[in-house]
């Protein structure tokens, strides 16, 4: 499959725009970090290799200000942890100790601004952390107080924030109801917290499952059940995708009905994503990892591997082909020319054509994929 694409693949690296001030997993090279390492580690073709550790040298000459999983240093150290699983380079966990030491302080401080996004703030760092599955008084006394933060914004029904809406130009009270940035992302976290075994979470997890199910519509003309926002009152339209909509919330509830063994749970979530599995995806750009076709194959294979449900996994293949359809009319056809043209310029992982090149190697070699555990799967 890859090696049908490597000229293509060539022509993007030659090619692409570096940000020099953004550097994590959203937007910014280490996504190309982790491609060009997963791409030596299965060709052996020693120029991924030599581009993989120029641009190492280049990203950690930089000025050390953003250390979000999203945008900065959390996001390079995470792809570095996914790199010393391969076992290609030397001295990754001399950078990992040097950077985890100030990714800590960093969660501190996002942890008394209230700062709680995934791509942004301390949901992100946690993941870092959660996925090194470690347990030391360190990740104890950070799960601690992440636990106490989220149980006070349950306590206080502490959900709007001034957001800006690009409708109506103005910022406005919103409460978010997207993985990256909202209450199932809190959920998602939170389940990763209880399956690692560092705090029973069982309570909090039912507590947010009961305010997520507070926002569902009502609206039995609409094909979604739950917004994508509520902007001061108003509720938004939804898509499928990962970074919003019910794909994300159902998958949230399945997991925690099979970790809690809560079967009211898994057959809600049932219904949910049942349902989805008739629907389209209505995104333009639709080759990116965050709200993109990828994704959408990636979330429901993980729902098959749980429920062991067939249908599952035929969707799972149905974005699979959807997304290698859509790049192959993107290129030799020319459709959707600007979003294209954005897509191959664009290195990242989550808005770039690392996500999509890391997929492929995923579908075609199908081991080496932990890095899918940043859509908090």
């Amino acid at each position: 499959m890859m090696q049908k694409y490597s000229n293509i693949l060539d022509n993007y690296l030659a090619n692409y725009i570096s940000l020099d001030d953004k550097f994590g997993i959203v937007t910014g090279e280490s996504g190309l970090v982790l491609l060009l390492a997963q791409l030596y580690h299965y060709k052996k073709n020693q120029k991924y290799l030599h581009q993989m550790d120029l641009l190492i040298d280049k990203i950690t000459a930089k000025k050390k200000s953003d250390f979000s999983l999203g945008y900065g240093w959390c996001g390079f150290a995470w792809v570095l942890f996914q790199i010393e699983k391969l076992k290609i380079l030397e001295n990754i966990n001399e950078w990992l100790i040097e950077l985890d030491f100030i990714i800590e302080k960093e969660f501190w401080l996002m942890m008394n601004n209230e700062n709680l996004d995934y791509f942004d703030g301390a949901s992100g760092l946690l993941f870092y952390f959660l996925e090194k599955d470690e347990s030391s008084d360190k990740i104890n006394k950070m799960v601690d107080a992440y636990i106490k933060s989220v149980t006070e914004k349950i306590e206080n029904n502490n959900w709007e924030k001034e957001d800006f809406d690009p409708l109506e130009k103005k910022y406005c009270k919103t409460i978010n109801l997207g993985t990256p940035h909202g209450i199932p992302g809190l959920l998602l976290i939170t389940l990763l917290i209880h399956q690692n075994k560092l705090y029973d979470c069982q309570n909090i997890i039912n507590q947010l499952i009961d305010v997520l199910l507070l926002f569902k519509t009502k609206d039995e003309n609409l094909e979604y059940n739950f917004p994508s926002r509520i902007i001061d009152g108003r509720k938004t339209i939804s898509d499928m995708a990962w970074c919003y909509g019910d794909l994300m919330i159902g998958y949230g509830i399945l997991k925690a009905g099979y970790l809690l063994n809560d079967d009211s749970y898994k057959n809600y979530a049932m219904e949910i994503l049942t349902e989805s599995l008739t629907r389209g995806n209505q995104r333009k750009d639709n080759l990116i990892l965050c709200h993109g076709y990828t994704s959408l194959s990636h979330i429901y294979k993980s729902i098959f591997k749980m429920t062991g449900d067939s249908r599952f996994k035929v969707r799972s293949e149905y974005w699979q082909k959807a997304s290698i359809d859509f790049f192959e009319k993107s290129h030799y056809h020319n459709l959707n020319p600007d979003k294209y043209e954005e897509f191959k310029q664009d290195p990242s992982l989550f808005f770039g054509f690392s996500g999509f090149f890391l997929s492929l190697l995923a579908w075609e070699y199908g081991d080496n994929t932990e890095w899918i555990n940043c859509l908090l799967l």
